[in-house]
């Protein structure tokens, strides 16, 4: 089962080295085209992990625990179990179009899940393979332990984020309302504040440095 998961992110950089080194040979026009072997390994590893999860849930039939599960992160393996099927899905709805369909280019952007997946897996795979990695594991053990936590933590601040929000996206209105939209501040304006998303995004990046 670790062998798979560590296989399956290997496909994930695979694909997406060969995605963009396809691109470039085509001078960044037209489609990239999808690998057969790719897909059926993306089939054949979403079916591998679905079949994996099923039978543990029948064996924990009728008590199902689908957040923390055998492994302490079932609920973290459901999520890319997800992400798996809509991979699948999207590969034969629409072929040959990862780059030029947006629900392709979400769901490809979201095999990042896979490589975390994996990540988490490593120290598991490594014990098997008597390689002593046992502080290993207990830094994603640590790690896995303190995401609620951070989440937790991150409420917080987005509340005090979207109540700033607010009050700039409401003054950055008026202005822009009273305002020329001919002139450059008022386009620079209209860029960082002219929309709620964009306020808290701007707001977000001045807090981190992101916007000097």
């Amino acid at each position: 089962r670790s062998a798979v998961m560590a296989l399956d992110a290997m496909l994930v950089v695979f694909d997406a080295a060969r995605a963009c080194m396809t691109a470039r040979d085509t001078k960044w026009k037209g489609p990239v085209p999808d690998l057969t072997f790719s897909v059926v390994l993306a089939d054949c590893f979403f079916a591998f992990c679905f079949l994996d999860l099923l039978c543990q849930f029948i064996i924990e039939f009728p008590v199902i625990d689908l957040v923390k599960g055998r492994t302490g992160y079932r609920w973290f393996n459901i999520l890319v179990l997800l992400q798996q099927l809509l991979q699948v899905v999207s590969q034969h709805a629409q072929p040959n179009q990862r780059l030029l369909s947006t629900f392709r280019i979400v769901v490809t952007q979201l095999s990042i899940l896979r490589l975390l997946r994996a990540c988490i897996v490593l120290p598991e795979l490594a014990a098997k393979m008597q390689l002593g990695v046992q502080e290993l594991r207990v830094m994603i053990r640590s790690l896995m332990g303190a995401f609620q936590p951070l989440l937790w933590c991150s409420t917080p601040f987005l509340l005090l984020l979207t109540t700033f929000a607010v009050f700039v996206s409401e003054g950055a209105l008026v202005w822009l309302l009273k305002h020329d939209s001919d002139n450059d501040a008022h386009m620079k304006m209209a860029e960082s504040f002219g929309t709620f998303d964009r306020t808290m995004l701007s707001l977000y990046q001045a807090l981190l440095g992101g916007m000097d």
